[in-house]
């Protein structure tokens, strides 16, 4: 049964006629994918990365087992409904050369996302700091690595993991900031990598709080490939902190090898 269909970026597009006229296109993909794979749909997403969470006997399946497919749905719904605009707009090159991938039928430009960078570019007093330090557990005598962001698989939260295991621990504390589906996965990948003492979850921050959050940290860390213009790397730049992030195209133009920061490959 589905039972819900959630427009998550993109809801301009979505919330529109358009919308509801060419949404059977998908479900049609969707319900191939579904006899196919002799599934039961229990719920499908659409966004910032279309995912379905679904059930097989009552056990949950990762929709990254089946991304070749669902990719296929992707493009397949973006070209129809490209048919409906005049222009699309994306945040990055990287997204522009995904559609023209998808075979969309009309203009694509990019137009990036902007932050207000007052709101980074600030100095975090003392007794704040003191205050977010002491509520987080968070060490004053070591170096502090942090990640923003929601906690889902494709956010490669893990992959930071498995490095941290070869990190200083006497020196470094790695601070993760966010909530989502993954969280509970990666707290137990923490215990099982001997690392939990060392890492810090602090859950879902208010949005008017979140710049003091960058404010503790002395590097911002990302192994996301998912990002489709990534956001937190500017504000995390914009609070002063150096980027480590994996090599992506959405870093093309915001990361200066060196100078703001150092991107990593995999192995590496």
């Amino acid at each position: 049964n589905i039972v819900g269909l959630h427009a998550h970026t993109g809801s301009q597009i979505f919330e529109t006629r358009v919308y509801y006229d060419e949404v059977g296109v998908l479900f049609k993909e969707i319900k191939r994918i579904k006899e196919k794979y002799n599934i039961e749909l229990s719920e499908i997403n659409i966004g910032g990365g279309l995912g379905i969470k679904y059930t097989e006997s009552d056990k949950p399946i990762s929709i990254y087992d089946m991304a070749e497919t669902v990719t296929d749905a992707v493009k397949h719904f973006s070209k129809f409904i490209s048919k409906k605009c005049d222009c699309i707009i994306t945040p990055t090159e990287k997204v522009r050369q995904l559609l023209f991938k998808y075979e969309v039928q009309c203009p694509v430009k990019v137009v990036p996302s902007g932050i207000e960078l007052q709101k980074f570019d600030h100095t975090l007093q003392q007794e704040d700091r003191a205050r977010l330090i002491n509520a987080l557990s968070l060490s004053t005598e070591k170096n502090t690595a942090v990640y923003i962001g929601r906690l889902a698989k494709e956010k490669s939260v893990s992959e930071i993991l498995s490095y941290w295991r070869e990190v200083d621990k006497e020196k470094w504390q790695f601070l993760i900031v966010g909530d989502g589906p993954y969280r509970s996965e990666l707290e137990h990948e923490c215990k099982e990598l001997g690392i939990s003492e060392s890492v810090f979850f602090a859950g879902m921050i208010d949005p008017s709080e979140i710049a003091d959050y960058y404010k503790l940290g002395d590097v911002f860390v990302s192994a996301s490939t998912s990002e489709t213009q990534g956001l937190t790397y500017i504000e995390a730049l914009a609070s002063g902190l150096p980027l480590l992030c994996k090599k992506d195209e959405c870093l093309n133009g915001i990361l200066n090898e060196g100078e703001n920061g150092y991107s990593f490959e995999d192995g590496e």
